[in-house]
Parts: C-alpha cells; sequence; structure tokens
C-alpha cells in the first residue's frame, strides 16, 4: 500500500486473488493486476487532490458592490422573462385573430 494514502485510504494490505495454483499462470497474470491496482491508487488519489483543492478554493466575500450587481443581474433577467412571454402572447394573438365582417 502506497505510503502517501495509507492514512486516508483505510487499509494498510491490499490483496487480490489472480485465482490460480499455478505458479507459471500466476506470474502471467501478476502484472495485469499491480497495473489495475496501481491504476486505483491514482484514481484514489485524484479524488483526493480534487476534494483537496476544492476545500482550499476561498469563497468571495459579498461586497455592497457584488450585491448591487446581483441585484442589477436579476432586473434584466426578469425584464427579459417579461418580453418574452410578451412576444409569446402577442403571436398567439396575432395567429389566433379573427377577422369579423360587418
Amino acid at each position: 500500500m502506497p505510503s502517501d494514502i495509507v492514512e486516508s485510504y483505510g487499509r494498510k494490505q491490499h490483496k487480490k486473488s489472480l485465482r490460480t495454483k499455478d505458479h507459471a499462470e500466476a506470474c502471467r497474470k501478476l502484472h495485469g493486476v499491480v497495473a489495475g491496482i496501481k491504476q486505483k491508487f491514482e484514481g484514489y488519489r485524484a479524488t483526493l487532490i480534487a476534494q483537496t483543492v476544492a476545500a482550499e478554493v476561498p469563497k468571495p466575500t459579498p461586497t455592497p458592490q457584488s450585491f448591487a450587481e446581483l441585484g442589477r443581474q436579476r432586473s434584466r433577467d426578469i425584464a427579459e422573462q417579461a418580453l418574452t412571454i410578451r412576444a409569446d402572447l402577442y403571436e398567439e394573438v396575432a395567429a389566433a385573430s379573427v377577422v369579423f365582417y360587418v
């Protein structure tokens, strides 16, 4: 077990059966199994690094300017939604218009 991940991995040993009693076959299988275990450890390390980096990213401190910008953006979003709704309604009314003849 790699010493850099023993503590967080929770085990000191990793056992994997080669599922054979034949020494020659075990030797042939060994390299593939070891490569798979090493790949598993690398994936585990990558997960640890990602968790560490995510935990270290500082969260921005809100400022009055950032709150004001959020408010302005929300107002723009609402105005855009209202315009879209009005345009859709206009198209529906225009498509459903009935001409009355007197």
